[in-house]
């Protein structure tokens, strides 16, 4: 299987939240940024019609990714490479620096 594209990767969160309904998808968001929100607005306004099967299989995807290993274990060296995957190496390091003095 060919690796996740960005594009991929929002329209799959944007699907995923579809699903979920307004008042859940709603607390998701109030919790991201206006830059994720207005990515993940996009995306979902650009979907139109989502087929069943396309639902189904982003939904398996997403219980198959997190049914795998119990305890999620989170250490810095793993939040620092997601921030900066998201962020670009100058924003996360700013956040990073921040978010480590508490």
């Amino acid at each position: 299987m060919a690796a996740s594209t960005e594009s991929d990767g929002v329209e799959k969160a944007a699907i995923l939240l579809l699903s979920l309904g307004q008042d859940e998808a709603a607390e998701i968001l109030k919790n991201l940024g206006p830059k994720e929100v207005q990515k993940l607005g996009h995306a979902m306004a650009a979907l139109k019609q989502v087929p069943r099967d396309r639902i189904e299989k982003v939904i398996d995807e997403f219980e198959d990714h997190a049914s795998k290993g119990a305890p999620v274990a989170v250490d810095n060296e793993t939040i620092k490479a997601m921030l900066t995957k998201a962020l670009g190496d100058d924003r996360a390091a700013n956040l990073i620096s921040r978010i480590m003095q508490g």
